[in-house]
Formats: C-alpha cells, structure tokens, sequence
C-alpha cells in the first residue's frame, strides 16, 4: 500500500506548476482556478468548446477551475495561445 501512496505522490509532482520561488505561478494570479473560469466566461465559450480546443478532457478543464489540479505549463502555453487567437488576453 505505501508503494501506491508514495507513487501518486511521485505523479502528482511531476504536475506542479512552475513557480516564481514565493510559492505564486509565474504570471497567474493567486488563484489560477478562477482566472481561468473567468477568462473562459468572457470568452463566451463552454468548458467542452475550450477543452477540445486546449487538447484535454472536459473533467481535466473541470479540475484545473475548481482548485482540484493545475495546468501544465504546456497547457498554459496552449491557453495563452488560445487567448491571443481570440484576442481577449488571460
């Protein structure tokens, strides 16, 4: 048992965020969760439309504007590109 606990341990660090050294990711407000909900709402588009778009799944974009995961920082580079395509910045 202690094995699978210390592997998902091990996982989920490969998918931490980068950080500016303070504990805050790089450019992203306090709260990535929100800023992503909210950029997606002023983009008038479903959390299906921006998942297909960004190349993840509809429960993956789910986790990341509920506080549950963070975006890869591929995924970040898809979202800021994502955003300059449709001309509303993050």
């Amino acid at each position: 048992m202690q094995t699978t606990t210390t592997t998902t341990r091990a996982r989920l660090d490969v998918f931490q965020p980068a950080t500016d050294g303070r504990g805050d990711i790089e450019g992203v407000e306090h709260n990535p969760g929100e800023m992503i909900r909210s950029w997606r709402c002023r983009l008038g588009v479903t959390q299906e439309v921006l998942a297909r778009a960004l190349g993840v799944t509809l429960s993956t974009l789910n986790r990341w504007e509920n506080g549950r995961g963070f975006p890869s920082q591929l995924a970040w580079r898809e979202l800021k590109r994502f955003a300059a395509r449709r001309g509303c910045p993050l």
